[in-house]
């Protein structure tokens, strides 16, 4: 204790010091022992090291006051705190760390929690950590992409940011550094721990506190297996793991991958016996399942082996033989949209086309309308043929008539149908068409300044290609005109008859032929066409040469995009090709005559063909279509129906109904079509899947 202090009282220096405001006022001896004092913290002061401010502690006499008996346990809880921050502090530091001291006492938060007690386990975010001390310290997911980091902030809040240094961004990342180095210099043992690998079998990258730790403890991390024994060390014998049941899981998924089949038994029994699982049977509409004891296990074994390592088996979609029969599905006939389904996801086809599972939540509105677009355009045109004769021609309407005939259609068609549509799709349909004291809905959209909606600009597209009233084509309007509205087809595949409605076709007058397809939702693109994920185009042309005598060939065809009033296109996702002379597709722009008619099919603006020639389009249609249907066709037969392979994007998984009950792992879809090859099995890999452009062979050999 310092000298002038032995006999001094500290409560009475207390009471002499509180009401003056100069030092020099202060009575003796309390003026001598607090000059004593504040020399001897200069001194601690101009020394700056630790050892010189525990030394200045020792002799205020604190640390036998905390340590009596008498004292409360509170007031040793906050000593030993400060302790703790003070020797982390100095075991950190180069000798000159009083400042740094200073700080880290600042920041130390201490409790006298009655209900807090010896040997509890606290879970804490690197957020929550503040400056707490504990025994024994456990660091998890030690990973650069799940260590905490400074979000993105936009560009426009950083004049503020930067204005001045207390508006600044706390730097996040350098904080948990912070906050975990001295969690971990003030405890007695600490595991630092990060996952091994990602789902898709990558490393992760250390975050950066790790790396540091590694460089200057000099220290090797220890790798564990899935059942708990150091890697590279024979196992000293069972080893008792406390875990989830997924823990268990992921272990005997590995074991399925090892183990033959007697051994897979033997940990089923094991599994079965210490009641780690439960055996139920499973059941539903079509199925029911009698298993035997542990057999249920040994499925779950092999199915998450087979799963993990995307081996294709009945454990992931490849039906058996048995299995296919007890079903009981017939493939006798199939419609391009199931073809589509079963080419986008054959998981997918077989929850809905084979299980006969609902689609949950199904929102009926967006196909209701489309049936409604479908009635009127059908019966709109199906009344100029009976009136103009087949195929329906155009000229001799101005717009105002063809509006005034659609309008009168569309009213009528709404009166008969039994939903009712929301009023805004419904002025997005019908505004501007017609007269407005018979369309309610005449001035409720607007569309570049004038009332506009998508029927209007239905009847402007067909008036600018069938007719070019303005001569906006050099060569003048299409040469097809429609004529078959709505019309069901049919053509056989090894078998299977797939039927479906063509929405429209149209022909010239020596027999060449493009289909059209009314979309008023998503549209697919040419690539998707072209790469086997979209087969209606094609189908539907192939149809209209196997069933129409009139017909000598299918030279293209294209969806009508209807879906909204600035988007209406005749031209989207068409399909077709350039040709020779004379030239079966031609372009169209966005000024006055700098497009050219005169052929069966235009394409807008810069937009041309993928295809070049006609033999390049035959092989398409003749060849390639027929093959991709015929490996459908296999595909079903056999009962391969294994979650999408193509990406989640072009499949649709977001939205997909049967998203909660699929197993798909996208990241492992290149491997499982690689181990598909060698299985020998039908099966149906699109091109888009293998990320290849399809281009005809007869123009590849060309180039």
């Amino acid at each position: 204790m310092l000298p002038s202090w032995e006999t001094i009282d500290s409560e009475q220096a207390y009471d002499a010091i509180a009401d003056v405001e100069e030092l020099s006022d202060v009575e003796e001896p309390y003026r001598a022992a607090i000059d004593e004092l504040l020399a001897k913290a200069e001194t601690v002061e101009d020394d700056g090291g630790v050892e010189a401010y525990r030394h200045f502690v020792a002799c205020l006499g604190i640390k036998d006051t905390v340590e009596d008996r008498t004292t409360t346990g509170s007031q040793r809880v906050v000593y030993r705190s400060a302790e703790r921050v003070l020797n982390a502090v100095e075991r950190t530091g180069d000798g000159d760390d009083l400042e740094r001291a200073r700080h880290a006492l600042g920041a130390v938060s201490v409790t006298d929690d009655s209900t807090i007690r010896d040997g509890r386990v606290e879970v804490l975010g690197a957020a929550e950590l503040g400056m707490r001390t504990f025994d024994h310290v456990f660091v998890l997911g030690l990973t650069a992409s799940h260590f905490p980091g400074s979000a993105n902030r936009l560009a426009l809040v950083n004049a503020v940011t930067d204005a001045h240094p207390d508006f600044a961004e706390a730097d996040q990342a350098r904080r948990a550094e912070y906050r975990i180095a001295s969690l971990v210099a003030a405890a007695e043992s600490v595991t630092l721990s990060r996952p091994k690998q990602q789902l898709d079998g990558t490393e992760y990258i250390d975050a950066g506190i790790l790396a540091e730790f590694r460089r200057i403890t000099d220290t090797e991390p220890q790798r564990r297996d899935e059942f708990g024994h150091l890697v590279g060390q024979a196992p000293t014998g069972r080893r008792d793991k406390i875990g989830a049941r997924e823990d268990a899981q992921r272990a005997l998924a590995t074991a399925g991958a090892r183990a033959g089949p007697e051994t897979l038994g033997e940990y089923a029994t094991a599994a079965s016996s210490t009641e780690l699982f439960a055996e139920a049977a499973g059941s539903s509409d079509w199925l029911s399942t009698e298993a035997a004891p542990g057999e249920g296990v040994i499925d779950g074994i092999q199915t998450a082996s087979d799963r993990g390592l995307a081996r294709p088996s009945e454990h992931t979609g490849w039906l058996t033989p048995e299995t296919a029969q007890s079903l009981s599905f017939q493939l006798d006939r199939l419609s391009p949209t199931q073809v589509e389904r079963y080419a986008s996801c054959p998981f997918r086809f077989y929850a809905k086309e084979v299980l006969g599972l609902e689609e949950e939540d199904r929102d009926e509105g967006p196909i209701n309308r489309g049936h409604y677009v479908h009635d009127v355009l059908e019966r709109f045109y199906t009344e100029l043929r009976d009136e103009v004769g087949s195929p329906v021609s155009l000229t001799g309407f101005d717009q105002e008539d063809l509006e005034t005939r659609l309008l009168r259609v569309a009213v009528d068609e709404l009166q008969a149908v039994d939903d009712e549509f929301d009023d805004r799709w419904l002025f997005e349909l019908l505004a501007g068409l017609g007269d407005a004291d018979q369309n309610e809905y005449y001035n409720r959209t607007a569309v570049d300044g004038r009332p506009a909606g998508i029927l209007v600009r239905f009847i402007e597209e067909e008036l600018a290609l069938y007719v070019d009233p303005d001569g906006r084509l050099q060569n003048g309007p299409l040469t097809a005109a429609p004529v078959w509205f709505e019309t069901k087809l049919s053509f056989d595949v090894d078998g299977t008859t797939i039927r479906g409605v063509l929405d429209r076709g149209e022909t010239t007058s020596d027999g060449r032929t493009i289909v059209r397809d009314y979309k008023t939702g998503f549209t697919s693109s040419e690539r998707d066409t072209l790469d086997g994920l979209s087969f209606q185009l094609p189908i539907y042309a192939k149809m209209l040469e196997e069933n129409i005598d009139e017909v000598t060939e299918a030279v293209g065809g294209g969806y009508y995009r209807l879906k909204e009033p600035g988007t209406v296109s005749s031209t989207a996702g068409q399909i077709g090709f350039v040709g020779d002379d004379p030239k079966n597709a031609s372009w169209r722009g966005n000024s006055y005559r700098d497009g050219y008619g005169g052929t069966p099919m235009v394409y807008q603006s810069s937009d041309k063909p993928s295809i070049e020639t006609r033999a390049g389009f035959r092989e398409f249609l003749d060849d390639v279509v027929p093959q991709r249907l015929s490996n459908i066709v296999s595909g079903i037969e056999a009962g391969t129906f294994h979650p999408t392979i193509n990406d989640p994007d072009d499949a649709g998984c977001s939205n997909c109904p049967f998203r909660d009950a699929c197993d798909v792992r996208s990241y492992r879809r290149q491997l499982f079509m690689e181990n598909m090859e060698s299985e020998g099995r039908g099966a149906y890999v699109p091109p888009i899947a293998l990320g290849v452009e399809w281009a005809p062979a007869v123009e590849e050999g060309e180039n």
